[in-house]
């Protein structure tokens, strides 16, 4: 069942676990289900809720200056998602949020996670940590950018990311990665090359 996927994180994040707490935080969590091609969030809606993926791919993106679309992650099963700042400050969201596929999630709005985080210590400690590695997740998306070249990129994404590969498109792997699609499809054979030597 999906809500056991739920429990299983939970009882990751907290090293003892009040039964009685916990029959009391998963109905602050409501099913969602949503086909692929919706948004679970429009550039400059107000953030509200937080999502536990169960079962599908997401994508978060930003659009450029020049309307261009930008990948700032890429999320499967049995992560969570959402636009942090947003969230966070209550300001409108830079980013959108779709559905790459058919997704199954469980979802808490704004004002569920705070009332858990103030009366379950606890639990508001786990929420704090996913808060945080939301947070560590973008910003080490931008030191990443920033610090690698087209060709580092791509080899990372083939060395590490190869479940990526054989989920999404060209197209997507490109923006991903931050690189024009024109770059990334001349590189990739290049780089594949290369690997594929060092292999031998």
């Amino acid at each position: 069942m999906e809500s056991d996927q739920l429990k299983a994180d939970i009882f990751k994040r907290v090293a003892e676990v009040n039964f009685e707490h916990l029959e009391f935080v998963l109905p602050k969590f409501k099913l969602e289900k949503h086909p692929k091609g919706s948004l679970l969030l429009k550039e400059n809606q107000v953030s509200r809720k937080i999502y536990f993926i169960c079962k599908g791919h997401v994508q978060v993106l930003y659009y450029a200056d020049d309307l261009s679309i930008w990948t700032r992650s890429l999320l499967s099963d049995n992560q969570w998602c959402c636009s942090l700042e947003s969230f966070i400050y209550g300001q409108p969201s830079s980013e959108e949020i779709v559905c790459l596929s058919d997704i199954t999630a469980f979802s808490i709005d704004r004002d569920d996670f705070d009332q858990l985080r103030s009366l379950i210590p606890e639990f508001g400690e786990a929420f704090q940590n996913i808060v945080t590695e939301l947070y560590l997740e973008t910003n080490n998306r931008i030191q990443f950018v920033l610090s690698r070249s087209a060709k580092e990129r791509i080899k990372w994404l083939y060395s590490n990311k190869i479940e990526y590969v054989k989920n999404y498109s060209s197209l997507l792997l490109a923006s991903y990665l931050h690189l024009n699609k024109d770059v990334f499809g001349r590189l990739r054979p290049v780089i594949l090359r290369e690997m594929e030597t060092i292999k031998k």
